[in-house]
């Protein structure tokens, strides 16, 4: 019985998670894309990522060799309220609460560009968290 309370609370922040409207990982790589080539200086003066619905980016590294921008993902996850269970025993089901009822956190969204000769190479994004 435990292991199926478990799975249905798993579920629910599962389902949660998925419903909320975060921006496409696949739009923020392709749009990223485009800095390949140009200098860090460039980079930093025209990297906006509101477009595409994100908080400003903030720069926490720049040496020779990357420049690496993290980007604040603020999440509130509702939490599962049980209900009471029914007259056979059985045990409580648990339901999705109403908006008031929320687990909040932030994750950290990275993009790293890769340079050389001060010019953008390559861009990684951190998968899960974008």
């Amino acid at each position: 019985m435990k292991l199926m309370r478990h799975t249905l609370m798993s579920l629910c922040f599962f389902l949660a998670a998925c419903t909320t409207s975060l921006p496409s990982n696949v739009q923020l790589e392709q749009y990223l894309q485009h800095y390949i080539g140009q200098s860090s200086q460039s980079i930093q003066q025209t990297l906006d990522l509101s477009a595409l619905g994100y908080t400003p980016a903030q720069l926490i590294k720049h040496d020779q060799n990357v420049l690496i921008y993290r980007i604040p993902r603020k999440m509130s996850i509702p939490l599962p309220i049980p209900q009471a269970p029914n007259n056979s025993g059985q045990a409580p089901i648990y339901v999705p609460s109403n908006s008031s009822q929320q687990y909040s956190t932030e994750l950290s969204c990275i993009i790293r560009f890769q340079l050389k000769e001060d010019r953008a190479t390559s861009v990684q994004v951190s998968q899960g968290t974008c």
